[in-house]
């Protein structure tokens, strides 16, 4: 039934689902970013901006900074 209506098969639909299981990662992080209370307002904006500018770039230089980690709290 769903293929006479989306026209989509089994394989098509796995590619969707990996496509937005990936495109959900940075929001993910985003989220993340917004509900951790040891960061600064301004740190927390320009690194959602960074996310949401430069997406995977963006989340890769995050991981890799020290906000990451004072966001997890190993960081003092």
């Amino acid at each position: 039934m769903k293929n006479l209506v989306f026209g989509l098969g089994g394989q098509e639909l796995l590619v969707v689902f990996c496509i937005l299981f990936i495109l959900i990662i940075p929001f993910y992080f985003m989220i993340k970013i917004l509900m951790n209370n040891n960061l600064p307002t301004n740190s927390k904006i320009l690194w959602l901006l960074a996310i949401f500018i430069l997406s995977f770039v963006g989340l890769i230089v995050f991981i890799y900074s020290d906000d990451y980690k004072r966001m997890k709290g190993e960081y003092v």
